[in-house]
């Protein structure tokens, strides 16, 4: 049974539905498949205290 997130257009709360209804819902036009945000990836900060400056 998998779960897919849809969120109402209205009041932008998001629930967690059976994939099989998530087309019910969505055909009612008040609901949206949700996507969740990309985290921002860290940033790694690489020093090399060993090389010579010039």
């Amino acid at each position: 049974m998998e779960k897919v997130k849809i969120i109402d257009k209205k009041t932008g709360a998001v629930k967690e539905v059976k994939k099989s209804l998530a087309s019910d819902y969505i055909g009612t036009g008040n609901f949206e498949i949700y996507k969740e945000p990309e985290k921002e990836k860290k940033k790694d900060f690489k020093f090399n205290i060993n090389k010579e400056e010039e």
